[in-house]
């Protein structure tokens, strides 16, 4: 991960490589001293982690890393590459389904699917199964943050589409599949989502 710098001094790390849980994968390595191996903890002085957090604040900053959210009842999640134009009129979300999405999903096996839960399938058997089938879906969530609207596409699946606030009346079971839409929402525009309410 690459460092920030302003003049010779290291602010924190670059908007683009930090990671949605804020800090969680700072590069230590650069912050260790060179001679001794030791932490700077200089490194951590208050000026440098706010500025690091301003930096995570500015709308339209990149990020990347964490669920994609896509289950809803009995489905797994995907994995975040990348996050564009936070809390903006064009924020986009996109992601993969990785090896270790579909392990998490075969060992939960809310399907019964595994011989841990009945079926036939070793959890290496279902992870194989579906990887031949997800392996090159791309998965694409697109906001208006100002509308309170946010589009999703799994694959090459139909479009789901919805408006915020939710009418008083909305499903939001996990049926629904309404969840994870919500979650997506709150992720490409959380300043919106808190002010409309969508938890």
């Amino acid at each position: 991960m690459d460092i920030y710098r302003k003049g010779s001094m290291s602010v924190g790390p670059r908007a683009d490589a930090i990671p949605s849980s804020i800090g969680q994968n700072w590069n230590r390595r650069e912050l260790r001293s060179k001679s001794t191996g030791e932490m700077n903890v200089k490194s951590f002085t208050a000026p440098r982690v706010a500025a690091a957090l301003w930096v995570l604040l500015i709308p339209g900053h990149s990020y990347a890393g964490g669920d994609f959210p896509v289950a809803s009842c009995k489905s797994w999640n995907g994995t975040v590459v990348e996050r564009l134009g936070i809390d903006t009129s064009a924020a986009t979300m996109r992601g993969i389904i990785t090896k270790a999405d579909l392990e998490e999903y075969c060992e939960r096996d809310p399907g019964g699917e595994t011989k841990q839960y009945g079926g036939k399938l070793t959890t290496g058997q279902c992870v194989s199964r579906y990887q031949k089938t997800e392996r090159n879906i791309v998965l694409a969530a697109q906001a208006d943050c100002r509308a309170g609207t946010i589009q999703f596409r799994y694959g090459s699946q139909a479009p789901r589409k919805v408006r915020f606030p939710l009418g008083e009346e909305a499903d939001t079971s996990c049926a629904s599949g309404l969840p994870p839409l919500i979650e997506q929402f709150k992720m490409l525009c959380p300043t919106a989502a808190r002010r409309m309410g969508v938890e």
